[in-house]
């Protein structure tokens, strides 16, 4: 028979169907029905490898244009005769919705795991609207900088890395950022000791360093074996590693086994038993303990957790009877995959053996050891893939022995847990996301309450804490990445909550020096800054009639008052850092008159109606200057643009009146 493979097309090179015969020469392909779906004629072998996300789009004005997303794109002009691929050309992978104007065919919008894309000439070219901020984020990760930058994987589009903030006013833009690694982004770790040194990861444990300013890059995944070694180690798609919090030099990293370099990935060694409860499972939560550096803790996609206290010697099975240890071996991944029977569930609040009150053997979404008591642990189990949707949350106080649970206050329709982790400066926070949320407890999961503000409805995958200031960065899975001033929610507590009005401690407040403005278009993504200047965070018990907030030197000298919300509940007020100087003759401007304070310590009143409370708190200058002189240099910059203004104003009104 005549050759029907004519072009290559999403992985055959077949796409005219009379030239495969009637079955054609494999399976799947474009049907057609023609009575609602009693029967279906096969119109084509296009089949651009269809995944969840295949779906076929009909023009509604005119059915001769069909158009099929999957990995590739394919257009037909002919009601599915023949199709085209060149019409997805500089579009990202994976199509996975297609809006076609109703009244003009010429007019789409498309979806895609690289975004938004819009063509006005039927996929002749696409405009791509990368300043929508939808990225699909898996984990997040920062530096221990003040002025920190935050790495993430994101789902099909590599690691990138970038700024917390920006000194161009503006804030920060795309171009800000540097991409890290490709395929499917996922962990990233930054070396405590060396911010330009990351670690990041893609699919099945293809993870590699990269240290910014040599430029030098390392790729630590091994080969995958051969013969019957070949399927001995397998990897998630999502592998979980982490640098020790003892010796940044230590990289573990879990399959179906934990693996150990003390070298940087290098020289990987095998420290522990097969872990998975199935053949196919592998490991997909990891974590050492920050107080002992023999205590790790492993989960698995089909519900294993492990734990191990002697630098995985001998490790403790929490779901079954304990196995040996293994043996060291070289590392040799491949894929797997989850699967597992569920078991009955228990619903009671008396500390159990975990696999006595968990209601299934689930994905072992986070395992927590805390940083405040070594035999304190959390773990969150995520179950959606066995049909429930709920967060499972638990606590052990007795190193894994038995565990409670800390779910019952979340709300119904929460979503299931995808991330936690416990606050690295109070003991009593925990942060946790789940499938729509991201939740707050003060009392170790006794209580939660969910993180309002402006965070989207969206799915929280991973938190990430600053070390050298008191903000967490939330990774979402569909709206970008989110910045937190996690301040007053580290020092909620019972009694601040009884209390009448409270005034926090505030952060230590930084003066930036401002860089020039840049121009890129008018249309960008443009991140936001964080707000300049000290901010101050206070909590009313009750409405009241009067709230001030006094900025002060230490010998009690007024710097400016400012006005507070009166209303009950937790308010927050910005201060420039300008202080109120009096009148002086031939001042052109206000703002010539309330010149930025400098580095320094000073005290904040918080007066309730005559009641008051005081904070002291820092303020220094960028760390990247040796003095403070660029703040008088930007003052009077500021003061010319006012006296500019005013006197252009002046004008105005001459022209006018």
């Amino acid at each position: 028979p005549p050759a029907p493979f004519l072009t290559r097309l999403g992985g055959q090179v077949a796409n005219v169907q009379d030239q495969q015969g009637p079955d054609g020469h494999e399976y799947g392909g474009l049907y057609r029905s023609a009575d609602g779906g009693e029967s279906w004629e096969r119109i084509n072998s296009v089949n651009p490898r269809p995944m969840y996300f295949s779906q076929v789009r009909v023009d509604p004005a005119d059915e001769n244009h069909i158009w099929v997303l999957g990995v590739s794109t394919q257009y037909s002009s002919d009601r599915g005769k023949t199709f085209d691929n060149n019409r997805s050309r500089g579009v990202h992978a994976d199509g996975h919705a297609l809006w076609i104007n109703p009244n003009d065919g010429n007019h789409l919008i498309h979806g895609c795991d690289g975004g938004l894309y819009v063509s006005r000439n039927r996929g002749r070219a696409w405009d791509h609207l990368n300043h929508v901020a939808i990225g699909q984020f898996y984990h997040v990760a920062v530096d221990a900088t003040r002025g920190y930058r935050v790495y993430g994987g994101l789902q099909d589009n590599g690691t990138w890395g970038g700024p917390s903030f920006s000194r161009d006013q503006n804030g920060p833009i795309n171009q800000d950022w540097l991409r890290i690694g490709g395929g499917d982004g996922f962990v990233c770790r930054v070396d405590r000791h060396d911010p330009d040194l990351i670690y990041y990861e893609s699919q099945n444990g293809g993870t590699g360093r990269r240290h910014l300013k040599s430029g030098e890059t390392g790729f630590i995944r091994p080969g995958t074996g051969r013969g019957r070694d070949r399927n001995q180690f397998r990897f998630n798609w999502r592998t979980p590693f982490v640098l020790s919090h003892h010796n940044s030099k230590i990289y573990y990293v879990a399959g179906n086994r934990v693996f150990r370099s003390l070298d940087r990935g290098t020289g990987l060694r095998a420290i522990s038993p097969e872990i998975p409860l199935t053949k196919r499972g592998s490991a997909t939560a990891l974590a050492e303990s920050s107080i002992d550096p023999d205590q790790l803790w492993v989960g698995t996609d089909d519900g294993a957790l492990w734990m191990t206290s002697d630098g995985g010697k001998e490790w403790t099975s929490l779901m079954q009877a304990p196995a040996a240890p293994a043996a060291p071996e070289v590392v040799a991944p491949t894929e797997a995959a989850m699967s597992g029977p569920r078991i009955a569930e228990r619903d009671d609040d008396e500390a159990r053996p975990l696999h006595e009150i968990i209601p299934g053997p689930f994905w072992v979404a986070a395992v927590v050891p805390s940083r405040f008591d070594r035999a304190r642990a959390y773990v969150a189990l995520d179950g959606h893939r066995s049909n429930r949707d709920e967060a499972f949350v638990y606590r052990s106080d007795d190193a894994g022995k038995t565990w409670r649970t800390l779910s019952s206050s979340l709300p119904e329709g929460c979503g299931s847990a995808r991330t936690l982790v416990e606050d690295d400066h109070n003991e009593n926070v925990l942060w946790l996301g789940t499938e729509f949320f991201a939740f707050l407890s003060i009392d170790r999961g006794t209580t939660w309450t969910k993180i309002n503000g402006n965070l989207p409805t969206v799915a929280v995958h991973a938190f990430a804490q600053s070390p050298a200031c008191q903000e967490v960065v939330a990774a979402t899975h569909g709206r970008s990445l989110w910045i937190l001033d996690a301040t007053p929610l580290r020092q909620m507590n019972a009694e601040v909550l009884a209390a009448d009005y409270w005034l926090f401690r505030p952060d230590t407040a930084i003066v930036w020096k401002r860089e020039a403005r840049r121009g890129d278009g008018l249309r960008r993504f443009v991140g936001d800054n964080p707000s300049t200047g000290a901010t101050f965070h206070y909590t009313l018990g009750k409405d009241a009639s009067e709230v001030r907030l006094q900025i002060r030197e230490l010998d009690g000298t007024v710097l400016i008052p400012l006005d507070g919300e009166t209303k009950a509940g937790l308010h927050r007020i910005v201060w420039d850092l300008r202080r109120v100087v009096p009148d002086e003759p031939g001042a052109r401007s206000r703002r010539q008159r309330m010149a930025r304070v400098g580095p320094g310590t000073y005290e904040v009143a918080l007066v309730v109606d005559g009641r008051s409370t005081r904070q002291r708190f820092e303020v220094k200058i960028d760390p990247e200057q040796t003095d403070a002189s660029f703040i008088a240099f930007e003052d009077e910059e500021d003061e010319r643009e006012a006296d500019f203004e005013e006197q252009s104003d002046d004008r105005e009104a001459v022209i006018i009146y």
